[in-house]
């Protein structure tokens, strides 16, 4: 039995990749595992970098139904270079110049434009101009329409007696501070700005302001509309 049990340990060792006791093989062997091991770990992390690098430069950017390439930008960034002494006012006046971007009514998309340069900058693909002149937002300090100066005697009649009728537009006219004024003393919820673009009308008989009526455009999304027509998310869009 003690024969037996002394070949078996020396075929053991002689064995293709025994360790015989004493030997340092096993600590080289270690040690070779471990290296293969810190290669590994190099290359998954130079690739986890690379992958991470890939995501936060998007092909394409979207801001309020526009798609912008990564060539308008590159178009964008020679745009800010070539006129230095612009202001951020100015290059978007500029800018919608340049791509003929304007609205249903001819003008110019400026403030939709100026958001986005804004948000290009914020997100670090460009580089603007610094900021020259700080605005009140005249949205949060809008001061409140002042009482018409109109007779208030009250009408009564059946619409014919009236006589002729008359339906005005006054948006951008010298009426709209009257449709404002009237608002904001006859009505129960007193005036706000509308959202968006919109329109404000004037009814008139007898020379005098009888009704008020205001659209405003419809917004991109609204839940309960949406659902009710069937659209999609992607459907007002389109």
């Amino acid at each position: 039995m003690v024969a037996d049990r002394r070949g078996t340990g020396e075929n053991a060792a002689s064995a293709p990749g025994a360790v015989a006791p004493g030997s340092r093989q096993s600590g080289d062997r270690c040690g070779a595992g471990v290296a293969e091991r810190e290669f590994i770990k190099k290359r998954l992390a130079f690739r986890f970098r690379f992958w991470q690098t890939n995501r936060k430069m998007p092909v394409e950017w979207r801001y309020r139904g526009r798609v912008v390439t990564a060539e308008d930008i590159i178009f964008i960034r020679e745009f800010i270079a070539a006129h230095p002494d612009a202001s951020r006012r100015r290059l978007s006046a500029l800018l919608c110049e340049a791509w003929q971007w304007k609205q249903a009514n001819g003008a110019p998309c400026d403030m939709i434009c100026r958001g986005l340069l804004l948000m290009l900058h914020r997100a670090g693909e460009i580089e603007l101009p610094a900021v020259r002149q700080t605005s009140l937002n005249p949205f949060v300090r809008r001061e409140r329409p002042q009482p018409p100066l109109i007779d208030r005697a009250p009408v009564s009649g059946s619409l014919s007696q009236l006589g002729p009728t008359e339906l005005t537009q006054v948006r951008r006219t010298a009426q709209e501070p009257l449709f404002n004024s009237l608002i904001e003393h006859h009505h129960y919820l007193g005036y706000e700005q509308p959202v968006g673009e919109h329109l404000k009308y004037l009814g008139w008989a007898q020379g005098r302001p009888i009704a008020c009526l205001a659209w405003s455009s419809a917004p991109r999304h609204l839940g309960s509309r949406d659902r009710y027509i069937g659209w999609s998310a992607e459907a007002p869009t389109a």
